[in-house]
């Protein structure tokens, strides 16, 4: 995933926090099940605009780091379109 996205190699370390990040994705994923169909599209709205924000947005805009152009458009591109439509949906 790293060097997918990045114009650098992928480390232990690197894979150790990618591999920790499904835990949690999982987590709400499985809960998001658990709770009524307006709070679930209220959570996701948010949680897709977080990721965005966190991943793909700071990772191009905000910290500058050397990503690899066409490809990252497509996690930058889906992200907005996914917060887009979260947000329409509510």
């Amino acid at each position: 995933m790293v060097s997918q996205h990045f114009n650098l190699e992928s480390s232990p370390l690197m894979l150790f926090w990618i591999r920790g990040m499904a835990v949690p994705m999982l987590t709400v994923t499985y809960l998001l099940n658990k709770v009524p169909t307006a709070e679930a599209a209220k959570v996701c709205a948010a949680f897709n605009i977080a990721i965005g924000a966190i991943f793909p947005w700071n990772a191009a805009f905000i910290s500058k780091f050397d990503v690899k152009y066409p490809f990252h458009r497509v996690p930058e591109l889906l992200f907005a379109a996914l917060s887009a439509v979260s947000l329409a949906a509510l």
